[in-house]
């Protein structure tokens, strides 16, 4: 075979635009490479193929199915190849990796599922090959030292996490959470893994996916993005009955436990002595406390604790929970009661920021005012 040099190496290329790095990558020939890289002086490690990939992401392609040697990945990246490189689509290897998982399918009644298919869970050995090829990203340290890129985004806003999520690939949304990835970002729509996770193509998976997720944080409720559809909704549409019938559940449960917290600090409120005040005081700084309850509106009235705080006129009490975020534009279910017009309350002087203003109650038997900056 014609020895590489620098005259024909960049000549060297087959039909898909590959030179003789791609292609020992592709194939796992770990002999080929060996001697390209020791025989070679010439070779490009950032060579790409016409799509922007580089040698990594082609082997790491293999690699998370199986289909060749995972001892590819240290080496290409022992000889300089970058491990952060984009293709043209800006997805890196660990993108490529993070989506890459085997499914068996079956075609099956519409009445099973929308798209007439099902997608069974990925075995095990299915899911530990892209988990490995991960696992060697993360561990290999290359020559250049560069770290692997946890929270890199493709053309589409995803990270790693992201992508894994959308593919339901279980054990990676579990690696990837372990080691650090940020399971609150999003896509260039507003997704959240979550998201993305509660519409994936195998039930079990997005069902086991989905419930990782939710430890790591995400937002059961959560439908800031462009379609403003909740994950229960999408996995509803999906026809993903298991993680449709879990997330229903745990929403329940949450709501449940929410409107615990919510009476019990209703309950200082009203009572209003200085050492329910205090106790109060102390269940806001709890953070998760706090974000559970300052927004939230109980009993048929739907009243917020701001609300509740002006009907039974503790003065103290509004300001500790304007500090800590309650929104003075509050209303009941019906829209028709707001803050400062609700029994007595009124507006004594406001500046051009709404969050500072002083206020004052003709009900109190002692006249009060305070400035909430």
């Amino acid at each position: 075979m014609t020895s590489l040099t620098k005259a024909n190496y960049r000549d060297d290329v087959d039909e898909l635009g590959w030179d003789p790095i791609h292609i020992a990558a592709f194939n796992g020939n770990l002999n080929k490479l060996t001697q390209i890289f020791n025989q070679n002086p010439f070779h490009n490690p950032k060579t790409r193929d016409p799509d922007g990939k580089t040698a990594l992401h082609i082997a790491v392609a293999q690699t998370s199915i199986s289909l060749i040697k995972l001892s590819v990945i240290p080496l290409l990246l022992q000889n300089n190849q970058e491990i952060n490189a984009q293709d043209q689509h800006k997805s890196t290897a660990l993108h490529v990796a993070a989506g890459s998982i085997t499914r068996n399918t079956r075609t099956t009644s519409r009445l099973l599922s929308p798209n007439g298919v099902i997608h069974c869970p990925a075995t095990k050995p299915q899911s530990q090959a892209s988990l490995n090829t991960i696992k060697a990203l993360y561990t290999t340290k290359n020559n250049g030292q560069e770290q692997l890129d946890l929270e890199i985004v493709d053309e589409s806003g995803k990270t790693p996490l992201l992508i894994a999520s959308q593919a339901g690939n279980v054990q990676v949304i579990e690696y990837l959470l372990s080691i650090g990835c940020d399971s609150t970002v999003r896509d260039h729509e507003g997704r959240t893994a979550l998201h993305l996770c509660s519409g994936s193509i195998c039930d079990a998976d997005a069902n086991a996916g989905c419930k990782l997720l939710l430890t790591a944080g995400c937002d059961l409720n959560d439908t800031q993005w462009t379609n403003g559809t909740s994950p229960e909704k999408i996995a509803t549409t999906q026809g993903n009955t298991e993680t449709t019938r879990m997330l229903i559940g745990i929403k329940r449960t949450k709501g449940r436990e929410r409107r615990a917290l919510f009476k019990r600090a209703q309950s200082h409120v009203s009572k209003g002595t200085e050492a329910n005040i205090e106790t109060l005081r102390m269940f806001l700084q709890d953070s998760n406390n706090c974000s559970q309850v300052i927004h939230f509106k109980g009993g048929n009235r739907g009243a917020t604790l701001l609300l509740d705080a002006v009907k039974h006129d503790r003065a103290s009490v509004v300001e500790m929970l304007l500090q800590h975020g309650a929104d003075i534009h509050d209303t009941t279910k019906t829209g028709k009661v707001f803050l400062f017009k609700f029994l007595g309350y009124h507006i004594t002087e406001i500046t051009d920021d709404p969050t500072s203003f002083s206020f004052s109650s003709s009900s109190s038997s002692s006249n009060f005012s305070f400035v909430y900056d």
